[in-house]
């Protein structure tokens, strides 16, 4: 979490790689996800430094991109929420 910029701004876990694996794990399972849930897998800045520190080499772009896809064609593009997030990291 310590090189997530996102959970930098945020202090929200799920902004992180552990929260978003966890959201891509019960939207796989079937298991209901909130409005909410969804929004914060696109509070992420795709800087990849989860991807340079993870210990088992997981391509984790091409995960948050594949989630991000699949939220935003059942959830729709949390457009307010990024643009606010946006001006956090600045």
């Amino acid at each position: 979490m310590a090189e997530c910029p996102a959970y930098l701004v945020t202090k929200n876990e799920a902004v992180t790689a552990k929260g978003k694996i966890a959201l891509a794990k019960r939207l796989l399972a079937g298991q209901k996800v909130t409005q909410e849930e969804a929004n914060t897998a696109f509070m992420c800045m795709h800087c990849k430094g989860c991807e340079e520190i993870c210990q088992t080499n997981l391509e984790l772009m091409n995960l948050w991109d594949a989630l991000e896809k699949r939220l935003k064609e059942q959830f729709g593009w949390p457009e307010a929420q990024v643009a606010e997030f946006s001006k956090k990291g600045r």
